[in-house]
This record gives structure tokens, C-alpha cells and sequence, in this order.
């Protein structure tokens, strides 16, 4: 019984005064350090209960050892010498306990009990300091290579034991980031044309950013692995990336004479007349990218699919939404971000900053646009709805049927229906009213993707069954639809 009442003690002054502290001053130095909430599944906070308590029993439990000794006073020089504290003398018994060992030695009960009799003693309390005493009575001294063995042995411990906590913990990725921010510093600058600039719209974002137009010129992504430059009439074709292997490009956006894109798992910038290609981020697949002003915004799948921020020169790279998300579309001074699952999914109006966030609704929704005073969205049915900009609203069904993807135009919705090939998104283009009326199919293809408007176009790629991918261009006003052909 006695026994059991040890170690239920020290199991309990293990999780009260050493666990819980170790917890508090952890996540209060990872939230100080990266000015974000550390954040475990209860198991990882669960397994390290159990490692600690494990190791505060195994270590202070009680014991008793015997030794022989010549004297009695040669154990009190002993312990005069090595950091002991008397607390009791009597005739045939010392009861002492250490002053080093702090602050373990001050939260459990850390009295050692020495019971001397003829040549020997008995050694009772807390195994390791019973265990630390009989070798000083012994004069044991370990070996500079026992002393080394020991090191390397703790060490490796160390990083068994941890590796979870850092693994669970995302200090590697935070690590990261602080080494992008420190290398950022010496890009080139670049400035925003405005506050209220914006490098591509939501609609053309949410089909992969295929495209994206200036005054003077239109940029989009041909055939997955080049990106061409062509003029307001599509009378010239130029290059500015043109592979025929390799990982595809997305998401443009265009800011002054800078174009932005993505390719793999970096996001890049170079001119608009392709020269100076340089990688901006490098750390992992990122998608939704949306630039306002100064600030590029995206969507980061390294990091649980957080929302993320950094400056157009790549500096101050910093997450602002720490919550798996599915879609974020920018209007404005806000995002509208998407995340959650079954009945806590929402749709919520956030600040660029992150800090100030508003409900709109509850919906699984994909692909979310604002437009007059509607939001519409694809939801986890792949069914197109929209709903009014009101409390009280009821989502309203547009199509009845697997979409793959959609833009808005003037007054209408263009659109494809998702594909029975699973390696291609879009089967079909429709148009519709904004209501959902008057729904009509303008072309009978396959593989359709990259839905771009671009001034009084749409722009597209596509090809019939087992036919070649091409490039084609919708005339907003006409419905005319022609291949582009250079």
C-alpha cells in the first residue's frame, strides 16, 4: 500500500508541478516567438503526460540500498562535500536531503533516511538520490568516455522522445518561415501601384488563374506548361515560358510590369517581357493566390491549408487564418473565406489582416463570388447555388447538376459540367441567366478547363473526345466561339 501511495504522489506532483508548468511556459514561448497559437491533438498532450509521469515514478520512487562504509565519519564528509543538507543527527541515523537537483528536489519529497549500523549503511528515499549517494560512498567517478556515452545516450533520448512534440508541433515549419522572411530581405523591391490594386479577379482565380489582361496586353497559360503574351485583338503570339515537361503554371496575377504565378510547389514573378524570373516563395503547393495592393494572399497547403500573406517582394511572410480552408476570395479591403465541414462549415468575411470576422453563411462552398447582391458558390455536391447578401437567406439551386467549374459575365454565367473522366474537370460549355434560366449549351467538347474572361472574351482550353487540347476564345457579345490560331 505504501508503495502504491509513492508513486499515485509522485505521479500527481509530476502532472501538477512539472507537466502542466512545462505546458504553459511551452506555449507561451511558441505564441511569443511566432505570434500564433501552438496547437495538439489531445493524444500528443496525452502521450507526454504519460512520458513524464513515467519518468518522475521511475526515477523518484522509493528505495532502499546498502553499503558499506569504514566510519561514520566518513559519510558525513561525504555528504559535506557534495551538496547535501543535514536535517536530523542522531545517534544511528542521518536524515538528509540535496541541495542540488533544483527545482525537482523542491516539488517532491526529496528526505533521504541514512541508517548506520556496525560497517555498513542503509540508504532510504527517492531512487536517484539513494542511487547518487551510494556512489559517492563508493568514490565512484565515471570515465571521460562513460561521461561522453552518457551524453550521446541522452541526446539521442532526447530527440526519440521529442521528435512528436516537434513534429506535432509545427516549430519546423515556423522555422521555415523565419528563414523565407530573413532571406526576403534582400529582394528587390517592389511597390504597389495602389492600395487598391488588385493582380487578377476572383472569378479568373477560381478557375486557376489561366489568364489575366492589362491595358495593353492579355497573359494566359497554354497547354499546362507555357505562358503567352498576346495583344488586346489576339493578332500576335509571344513565349514568355514555353516547356513541354515539367510542373504546370497557375494562378497568374499582374501587378504593374511584374507577372506572378505558381508552378509546383514555388510561387514566382518575372517581367512582362520575361526576363528577370525569380522564385518568391519556395516552401510548398499554394493555391488562390490574390494580390491587393502590397500584399499577396493564397492559400498554403504546407501548413493545414491556413491562409497566408506576404509582400509583393516576397518579405513578411506571415499566416492570418489558421484553419484548414477550402477557398478565400478577395473584394475589396476583406477576404471571404471558406472552411469547416458538415454542420460547421461557414462562409465568413474576414479583414486582410485576419483580425475582424463576420459570418455570411453556412455552406460547404467552392469557388465563392460576389456579385451585385449575391454570393455564389459550388457546394460538396458539386451543385451551383446562390444565395442573397441577407441573414435570413435561403440558398437557390442555379444548376441541378455536377458542375466543374463557372464565371460570371455582364448578366450571365458560363459554365462547364464536371467531366466523366476523372483526369479532366469540364465537359461542355453553358450559358445561363443569372437566375439560372434560359440555361444553353454553346459547345459540345471535352477537357474543358482554364475559364478566363479577359475584356469582351472568354478564353478557354478544350478539345473533342481524344482530339488536341487547343486553346479557344468566346465572344462575350456574339457567342461566336473561334479556335486561337496564330
Amino acid at each position: 500500500m505504501e508503495k502504491f501511495q509513492n508513486r499515485l504522489s509522485l505521479a500527481l506532483r509530476g502532472s501538477i508541478f512539472i507537466y502542466l508548468p512545462g505546458l504553459v511556459l511551452l506555449f507561451g514561448l511558441y505564441e511569443l516567438l511566432f505570434e500564433v497559437e501552438m496547437s495538439f491533438h489531445w493524444y500528443v498532450l496525452l502521450l507526454y503526460l504519460v512520458l513524464v509521469v513515467n519518468w518522475i515514478v521511475d526515477k523518484y520512487k522509493y528505495e532502499t540500498m546498502e553499503e558499506e562504509v569504514h566510519n561514520r565519519e566518513y559519510v558525513e564528509k561525504i555528504l559535506n562535500e557534495n551538496k547535501w543538507e543535514v536535517h536530523d543527527r542522531r545517534r544511528e541515523r542521518l536524515v538528509v536531503a540535496p541541495t542540488f537537483d533544483f527545482p525537482l528536489n523542491k516539488i517532491i519529497n526529496s528526505i533521504v533516511e541514512i541508517q548506520f549500523s556496525n560497517q555498513t549503511v542503509s540508504i532510504s528515499g527517492p531512487a536517484y538520490y539513494v542511487s547518487t549517494l551510494s556512489k559517492m560512498l563508493q568514490a565512484q567517478e565515471n570515465s571521460r568516455w562513460g561521461k561522453t556515452f552518457s551524453l550521446l545516450k541522452g541526446l539521442l533520448a532526447a530527440v526519440f522522445v521529442l521528435s512528436p512534440l516537434i513534429a506535432e508541433s509545427g516549430v519546423v515549419w515556423e522555422a521555415k518561415v523565419l528563414h523565407h522572411n530573413y532571406q526576403a530581405e534582400a529582394s528587390d523591391r517592389i511597390e504597389a501601384i495602389s492600395e487598391k490594386s488588385i493582380g487578377n479577379t476572383v472569378e479568373n482565380i477560381n478557375n486557376y488563374g489561366a489568364g489575366v489582361e492589362n491595358a495593353d496586353h492579355i497573359f494566359y497559360i497554354e497547354d499546362d506548361f507555357a505562358i503567352v503574351k498576346t495583344d488586346k485583338e489576339f493578332n500576335t503570339k509571344e513565349y514568355l515560358i514555353h516547356e513541354s515537361t515539367g510542373d504546370s503554371y497557375s494562378d497568374l496575377n499582374l501587378v504593374g510590369e511584374w507577372l506572378y504565378y505558381t508552378r509546383g510547389e514555388t510561387l514566382n514573378r518575372m517581367k512582362t517581357d520575361g526576363t528577370k524570373e525569380a522564385v518568391m516563395y519556395d516552401l510548398g503547393y499554394v493555391y488562390d493566390v490574390h494580390i491587393r495592393g502590397k500584399w499577396l494572399f493564397f492559400i498554403n497547403l504546407e501548413d493545414d491549408a491556413s491562409v497566408y500573406r506576404m509582400n509583393l517582394d516576397g518579405q513578411n511572410l506571415q499566416r492570418i487564418f489558421a484553419e484548414p480552408t477550402r477557398d478565400i476570395a478577395l473584394y475589396e479591403d476583406e477576404l471571404l473565406i471558406s472552411y469547416g465541414e458538415n454542420d460547421e462549415a461557414v462562409v465568413e468575411r474576414m479583414s486582410l489582416d485576419g483580425k475582424e470576422r463576420e459570418v455570411l453563411f453556412h455552406e460547404e462552398a467552392q469557388n465563392v463570388i460576389s456579385w451585385e447582391d449575391q454570393y455564389y458558390y459550388i457546394d460538396e455536391n458539386f451543385r451551383l447555388y446562390r444565395i442573397k447578401m441577407v441573414d435570413t437567406a435561403t440558398p437557390e439551386l442555379l444548376v441541378d447538376e455536377d458542375i466543374s467549374s463557372y464565371t460570371i459575365g455582364e448578366n450571365e454565367i458560363y459554365y462547364s459540367l464536371l467531366s466523366e473522366e476523372t483526369t479532366y474537370p469540364g465537359s461542355g460549355l453553358y450559358k445561363m441567366q443569372l437566375d439560372g434560366s434560359q440555361q444553353t449549351q454553346l459547345l459540345v467538347t471535352e477537357r474543358l478547363s482554364g475559364l478566363t474572361k479577359v475584356g469582351e472574351s472568354l478564353l478557354f482550353s478544350s478539345s473533342p473526345q481524344y482530339g488536341l487540347i487547343t486553346m479557344k476564345k468566346l465572344d462575350l457579345e456574339t457567342n461566336k466561339i473561334e479556335t486561337l490560331s496564330f
